[in-house]
């Protein structure tokens, strides 16, 4: 009895297997692409010094699996302190000082850059002033704490990909580009 086994589909189908691993970090490099872009169009990482929307990036990492991870402090992006803040909200206290000073207008930098002077409104707002001989010029609003809504600036547009992240990892998807990376 004789038998032949045609094997060129089994060799096509393992190529593809071991492709697997660079097919998911291929898919899952450019769907970050695309939400990093989505998070830089949403706008609302436009903050005073701009330092928080450039310091977004992600890194893909391929191992015996794939991960990813986006947010400040990653790659080459440096770590930015008040960016959970900002996504999350919360309540801002003062550190060292007694109250935090927040800038009021066009003022530049910091209080201790400025001669002022303390004034109390009718209202009842403490306001760091500066005398400029033409005027005086209120710099700093004084305050005991601020709360900051949740702004989503990252699981916002994250969120909003995740369809598309579903669907590019789906088996036949990761199946198609794993045959073409196999070959």
């Amino acid at each position: 009895m004789r038998f032949s086994v045609d094997t060129t589909g089994a060799g096509q189908k393992i190529r593809g297997l071991k492709s697997l691993p660079r097919a998911e970090a291929r898919q899952l490099t450019a769907w970050m692409t695309e939400t990093l872009a989505a998070i830089v169009r949403a706008g609302i990482l436009h903050t005073r010094s701009g330092q928080l929307m450039r310091n977004v990036d992600f890194l893909v990492r391929q191992g015996p699996s794939v991960s990813a991870v986006i947010g400040t402090g990653v790659n080459k992006a440096k770590s930015v302190v008040y960016a959970r803040i900002h996504e999350e909200g919360g309540e801002i206290k003062p550190v060292r000082a007694r109250a935090l000073t927040i800038p009021l207008g066009d003022t530049k930098g910091v209080a201790a850059n400025y001669d002022l002077f303390l004034l109390k409104t009718k209202a009842g707002k403490v306001l760091l002033c500066e005398n400029t001989g033409k005027g005086i010029i209120p710099r700093f609003l004084l305050v005991k704490r601020v709360t900051m809504p949740a702004r989503h600036w990252l699981s916002g547009p994250i969120n909003q990909m995740r369809p598309e992240l579903d669907r590019m990892l789906s088996p036949d998807e990761l199946w198609k580009i794993a045959q073409a990376l196999g070959e």
